[in-house]
Order: structure tokens, then sequence, then C-alpha cells
């Protein structure tokens, strides 16, 4: 079922929505289609609210798929009374389970009550409406929660009133405290939508590998301060085919400063099947075919992003600003005239979070903070793939998004293991370091940067009082029972020049290897004491 979920798939069997007019409290008729209400839509739960005071009940729907939120205004022409009431009891900011009863000029009676909730994931407004045809009303009276009953005064339809605990009295709400519910205008939706996605939050763009026109392996974005325009294309593909001959043929109205690279999708097709494709059309782009691993990587960026997609179809586009940040992609055809409205909005100036949301969706209040993406995964891949160079790259041009998240220490440590296996001890430090600076507790990797720091050939890297500072650390966590350490804080002090320490901390080795049974560390100390007695600090080992 998950599985189906995260494919798109919906519960409902796309089955309509479906809406029933109550007829005289005898029998329903189906008013679906003439109301509107018949979405194809994966709805989950519905909410009424009068949302501009009208007397007509609007309706909120949620749904599982795209768009989350419905709004259906009510529009009807002709409407009978109406009356609403908001409840308010001295001890209770919401006195839920409170009932009012309403009896009218026919003796008949009408019964709501104030709840906590309306159906699965739904609240509706805490204003309780009664339609009330062309009745009079007779009668108000309130069951407050705790079972005692309170009558009020008779008050006029059409309004909204306030029914207070022990005043008697419904007061009126005035237009002023009705607008603060209103909240502000929608504004009528473009007939035509445009087809690009907006991130939330600008993404680092994962590192795209790919054999450019010449077969040399390339990885973009270059990072050369230019933005980019990288589209994906199949020749099995006829859109694919009529969007870059229509980019062709308007080339001169695109934006002169942004870099366009096309690039064959299809991994079932080799690379010289891409170059008939552009000679074939002449196309005069840069392009290439993406390598698979690549592929699979920005396929996962967009199951991530969507949770619904595990791959993207041809044609899509993906829009990189200068600063190698993805910014917005469409999954479909793309126009000339809906790039350079796209490339027009870029900001020319850094902007805040909040600017970037109101620029995009308006300004309003989020109910939730919005969140950086967790884009742990794409240095994990990548390490994986074993790219520990692009991996660390990532890293760094990412370090906002992955530097809040709880596993971004083994990650570093993970890279610096890496850097250290292969010999490159600088950047392996970095990396180390930087695990240690953000609060990793691993004293295998504290004593690892200590001696580095202490030990190593080049003096650009060595630095004696991290190396003291690391390996102090790393014995106190062991609570000293690690002579290997000692060796290595004993190092530390030597690289100072401060020898009598580096002596002691060695005797205190040489106890902690006897009581353990350390012989190899033992033999590592007495070596080091015959260079401490002559003031020589260790190197190289």
């Amino acid at each position: 079922m998950n599985d189906r979920l995260k494919k798109g798939g919906s519960l409902s069997g796309k089955e309509r929505n479906c809406a029933f007019l109550n007829i005289d409290g005898k029998k329903f008729a189906t008013v679906s289609g003439v109301s509107g209400f018949d979405f194809p839509d994966d709805s989950r739960a519905m909410a009424l609210s009068d949302w501009d005071g009208d007397g007509r009940m609007d309706v909120w729907v949620s749904n599982r798929n795209a768009p989350r939120v419905r709004f259906f205004h009510n529009r009807l022409i002709e409407i009978g009374n109406w009356i609403q009431f908001d409840l308010e009891s001295n001890k209770m900011l919401d006195p839920i389970g409170a009932r009012i009863e309403l009896t009218l000029g026919d003796g008949s009676k009408l019964m709501r009550s104030l709840r906590a909730g309306e159906g699965f994931l739904g609240q509706s407004s805490r204003f309780i409406h009664f339609g009330l045809s062309n009745k009079k009303i007779k009668a108000i009276k309130v069951r407050w929660p705790k079972g005692d009953s309170e009558e009020f005064a008779l008050a006029s339809p059409g309004k909204r009133y306030l029914l207070k605990k022990g005043s008697g009295v419904p007061t009126a709400l005035n237009s002023s405290q009705l607008l603060e519910l209103q909240g502000e205008g929608l504004e009528r939706a473009s007939k035509k939508k445009s087809p690009w996605i907006h991130v939330p939050l600008t993404i680092p763009m994962p590192p795209i590998v790919m054999n450019d026109s010449d077969n040399q392996k390339v990885v973009l974005p270059l990072g050369n301060e230019k933005a980019y325009l990288i589209n994906f294309w199949d020749p099995e593909c006829a859109d694919c085919a009529i969007e870059l001959l229509e980019w062709k043929k308007e080339r001169s109205k695109l934006p002169g400063e942004l870099q366009i690279v096309t690039l064959l999708a299809n991994a079932n097709l080799s690379h010289e099947v891409g170059r008939e494709f552009i000679e074939e059309h002449q196309l005069p782009f840069a392009w290439g075919k993406i390598e698979s691993d690549s592929a699979f990587l920005l396929a996962k960026l967009l199951q991530k992003l969507f949770q619904t997609r595990d791959r993207f179809e041809t044609p899509a586009s993906f829009l990189i600003n200068t600063k190698g940040e993805l910014i917005s992609f469409a999954l479909g055809k793309v126009s000339v005239d809906e790039i350079n409205a796209e490339v027009a909005a870029i900001p020319k100036a850094p902007e805040t979070t909040e600017k970037r949301l109101n620029r995009l969706y308006g300004k309003g209040v989020w109910l939730a903070p919005v969140e950086r993406e967790n884009l742990l995964f794409v240095p994990e891949i990548l390490l994986n793939k074993g790219e520990v160079a692009l991996a660390a790259n990532y890293v760094r041009r990412a370090w906002d998004h992955l530097s809040r998240h709880r596993k971004i220490n083994d990650l570093l440590v993970t890279i610096g293991d890496y850097y250290f296996k292969g010999g490159n001890i600088a950047q392996g430090l970095n990396f180390y370091l930087n695990a240690l600076n953000k609060g990793h507790l691993n004293p295998v990797v504290m004593n690892n940067v200590a001696w580095q720091l202490a030990t190593h050939k080049d003096r650009r890297i060595r630095n004696g009082n991290l190396a003291v500072k690391w390996a102090l650390k790393a014995l106190q966590i062991t609570k000293g029972r690690q002579a290997t350490y000692y060796d290595t804080l004993a190092a530390g002090y030597a690289e100072k020049a401060m020898f009598v320490e580096a002596l002691n901390f060695v005797e205190k080795g040489l106890k902690a290897a006897e009581l353990s049974g350390d012989s190899s560390s033992r033999t590592d100390l007495l070596k080091a004491k015959e260079y401490y007695l002559r003031k020589i600090p260790r190197r190289g080992e």
C-alpha cells in the first residue's frame, strides 16, 4: 500500500468526489456535477466555514494529492434566513460540547453542538451556523459542557452573535470583527499555468556527470557563476524533438546569459545515437549523455521532493542559478517565452527565506516553518559509487542544508576515512576536524586526528595545540585506559617542544600498557622516549 502511494496511486481508484442534496429529509439527489464538487481528487477531509460572512457556508477540502487544498466558494443567489453563533465560557477558551437549541416559530427545533473535530482530519469553523429558511426564532437556549442550561434573549437573523455564558444576551459581532476572520482575498488563478515547479528553498544541484559532445567526462554545474538550463531528452520522445526544434527556431529570443545543455537521458542508447539525433535536427546547443549513476541520483532527488516519483520522464528541464542551486524545474515541454519569464524572475540579489516564499506563493502565515530538505542522501550515494571528490564538494556546497542533520558527523568522518585511505591526509583532516568541532565523540577519530597534527611530515598540516586538545579529549572519554592515546598526547607536546611534558605522558602510557598487556603500544612508547630524551619530535610515522 505504501509503495502504491509513493508512486502516486489513488486509494479511491480516482473516483470523483460526490455531493448529495437533502430533499425534505426524505431522500437525496446527487448534485456532484452541478455543484462543481466532482473533482477526481484523492480527498481526505472537509471543513465548513462562512469565509466571507455572507451566510452561505463555503467548503474547504484537503487532498492527499495535489492540489492539497481546494476552496469551494458558495455563490448561491437565493438563500433563506440564517444566523451564526460563537460561544464563550468564562473558564473555557472553547466550550467544546456546548449545544445550542433554537425553537422556531412553528414549534420545530434545531440543535447544533460545538465539536472539536468534523470527521477525519477535519475541523470546521467554530461559528455554529443555522439555516432558518423563512422561519422566525422563538427561543435560544444553550446547554453548557457541565450540564447547566441558559436561555438567551432573541436575536435577529442574518448576523453573527457571541453567546457569552452568564450574560443572557446575544452580542452582535460588528463588521470590523468579521473582517478579522475573512483573511485576504483569493486572486483568480491564471487560465494558463506555468509549467515550472518552484523549490520552496533553493537546493544545491547534485553533480551531473555527463559525456560531452566529444565523449569527454564533464561535471555539471561547472561553478562558473553562470545560470544553467539543463534539458533531458530522448530520441524516442516526440515532444523532446518538438521542444528542442522550437528552441532552435527562437534561439535569438533566449537569454544570452543562460547556458543551455541538452542531455541524452535514455541509458539504453549509445552516445553515437545521441550524436545522430543532434546532427539530424541540427541543434545548436551544447549536448552530451548523462551517466546512469547521475540519472539515478537525480531521480532520487525528485522522489525526495515529491515522495511520489522514482524517475523522471523526458522532456524535463532544470533551471540552476549562478550559485549552482536548483530553483525550479519542469517535467514536460517548456516554450521559449516560459523560459524567458522564469529566468527574468531569478532575483538579482540574495533574498531571505521569507522574501522568497512571499514572492513564490504570496504573503501569508505558515502553520509550520519551511524546513530545508534533508540532502544527506546525495553525498551518501556518491560515496557508494566511489565518487569521493564529488561527495566532498557537494558537502561544502550544501553545508547549510546538511549541517543541521543529526547524521552529518558520521558522513564527515566517512569522507575523512576515504581521504586517509587514499593518502590525502590534509583533506581527511579537514573533514575529521569539522566532525569533531560539531561534537563527534569517537575517540578513535580524535586520536587519528591528533596523531596527524602532531607528526605529519608536512609542517603546514602540523598543529601541536590542536593535537594536544584532541588527544586529551580522547583520553578523557576512555578514562586514560588506552596506552596508544598517551603516545599521541606525548607526540603533541613534543611538536610544541615541551619535551618534559612529553616524557611525563610517555611514562603514564607505559603504565597503562603494562596494566592492559598492550605490548605493541609499549614498544612504540619506548621508541618515543628515546626521541624525546634527545629533544626530537616524531615525524611521518
